[in-house]
């Protein structure tokens, strides 16, 4: 696959998630940053792992009413053991764990040769450039298309 057709993808699945209230979980400060760089529908709310213990992160979720969370911690080893942790905990907590979400994003970001958050950085200024057409095209277009065709 391309690299635009890989980055196309990752912005669909993007706009997805963010299409409604949504929190995205990462690591450390550097990630918060890269992930703030990318337009969304909706914005999310972003925490970082590193600064919060879990149940300071399950406070700020329901006070925030959030119920849908993308963890989006790196693609090494270590990352993987936060995302099992966090994933487990939220998921009794009640809270909705998008990991069919971060699946996907893992199997892009690999093909891009990203293995940490904080390298989308890499490749923000196509994303930026793609990303608004795209949410435009969602909040606008698709729907009165949807209803012509009907």
């Amino acid at each position: 696959m391309r690299r635009d057709e890989l980055l196309e993808k990752i912005c669909d699945i993007w706009l997805k998630v963010t299409s409604e209230k949504v929190a995205v979980l990462v690591e450390g400060r550097n990630d918060k940053i890269a992930i703030k760089e990318l337009p969304s529908i909706v914005e999310p709310e972003i925490i970082e792992t590193q600064v919060h213990r879990f149940e300071i992160i399950v406070r700020k979720l329901k006070r925030k009413g959030v119920k849908r969370v993308l963890i989006l911690s790196d693609f090494d080893k270590k990352g993987a053991i936060i995302n099992k942790r966090l994933e487990n905990f939220l998921k009794k907590e009640g809270f909705v764990v998008l990991e069919r979400e971060r699946n996907k994003l893992w199997f892009l970001f690999h093909q891009l040769k990203i293995n940490h958050i904080e390298e989308i950085k890499r490749f923000s200024h196509i994303i930026k450039e793609q990303l608004p057409f795209l949410i435009y095209y969602k909040k606008y277009c698709s729907k009165s298309i949807d209803n012509q065709v009907h």
